[in-house]
């Protein structure tokens, strides 16, 4: 049987279990007042794709309209937490690209159907 390995990282609330980190997504509107924040748990390897891809599912947009930006530089989908330096309990920006106005009614344009979860 497997054990986990759990290390407690001084400072944080949450401990980082097998490599796998947890990130703080957050959406602002033009204002820049944050609209939506979420944690998503992580392994430092996977490409950070897999968090937009997270971040999508949560809020029923699609994947492609999504921009992310760590330290004011954007996140390439190749970028992994360890290249880029994301460690445990940091804040990644997200920014969506559609305009929300049009795009809120997602339900009717078969999202699920388009991508295998």
């Amino acid at each position: 049987m497997k054990v986990p390995v759990v290390v407690h990282k001084p400072g944080a609330c949450f401990p980082i279990v097998d490599n796998n980190i947890r990130v703080y997504a957050y959406e602002t509107n033009q204002d820049g007042v944050v609209v939506r924040a979420s944690i998503h748990t992580i392994h430092i390897n996977t490409p950070l794709s897999e968090l937009r891809r997270k971040y999508a599912i949560k809020y029923n947009v699609y994947p492609q309209e999504i921009e992310m930006f760590y330290d004011d530089k954007e996140i390439f989908d190749n970028d992994t937490c360890r290249t880029v330096g994301i460690q445990h309990e940091q804040i990644v920006k997200m920014n969506i690209t559609y305009d929300p106005v049009y795009g809120n009614n997602r339900e009717d344009e078969g999202f699920e159907e388009d991508y295998d979860f």
